[in-house]
């Protein structure tokens, strides 16, 4: 579980609660012209759809269930559905893509976000569209 811990949030005494993508691919991303990195995502064509996995895991037993939604960020390019809204520790929750049109730089993302007592946590989804 320490894996999935964000290393820039400072330690809390509430159990950390997170929803984590099961991203099948390794893309290359280039945000400037001097260099690029591997990232995990899921690789979707324009008119496809995908089933991409989503672990809900926390440190400890928290009771609940607690709220887990999605932000897509570029609207326009796909539209996406969870079919769990409540979840705890242990969870697989699906989230549902459907790419209708092709962004500039292929790549565009959905936030998953987990809200416990411990605070809200945001976990990329990185969606390719070749």
């Amino acid at each position: 579980m320490a894996a999935y811990h964000d290393p820039c949030a400072m330690p809390n005494a509430s159990p950390y609660f997170v929803a984590v993508p099961v991203l099948p691919d390794l893309v290359d991303v280039y945000p400037g012209t001097d260099y690029a990195f591997q990232a995990r995502a899921v690789t979707i064509p324009v008119g496809g759809s995908a089933n991409i996995d989503v672990q809900v895991l926390s440190d400890a037993s928290l009771g609940g269930p607690y709220p887990v939604s999605f932000y897509v960020v570029d609207g326009g390019f796909l539209d996406a559905t969870l079919d769990a809204t409540l979840a705890v520790n242990g969870d697989v929750s699906h989230l549902i893509s459907n790419v209708a049109d092709k962004p500039m730089s292929g790549l565009t993302v959905v936030w998953l976000i987990a809200e416990s007592p411990g605070g809200r946590r945001y976990w990329p989804v990185l969606v390719n569209v070749p």
